[in-house]
């Protein structure tokens, strides 16, 4: 009886809305959907998954357009 009662109330509730993108991530393009936590920056919006898996050094050459240097001795 449980599996009818479950079916019967899926049926009668209403459908869920699709994801909405309110912004563009500006690194990977992918839209960043409402409820979506992401970055601002000057040059625009950094997506969640954008977030998690870029690396400080390509972060900061994206953003800042920073390059790492060597240090030696003379």
């Amino acid at each position: 009886m449980e599996a009818f009662d479950r079916a019967e109330r899926d049926w009668l509730s209403p459908p869920e809305p699709p994801d909405v993108a309110v912004y563009e991530c500006c690194l990977c393009g992918e839209g960043i959907c409402v409820g979506e936590e992401f970055l601002e920056l000057c040059e625009g919006m950094v997506c969640p998954a954008c977030l998690d898996a870029v690396t400080v050094r390509e972060f900061a050459a994206a953003v800042w357009g920073s390059t790492t240097n060597t240090a030696y001795t003379d």
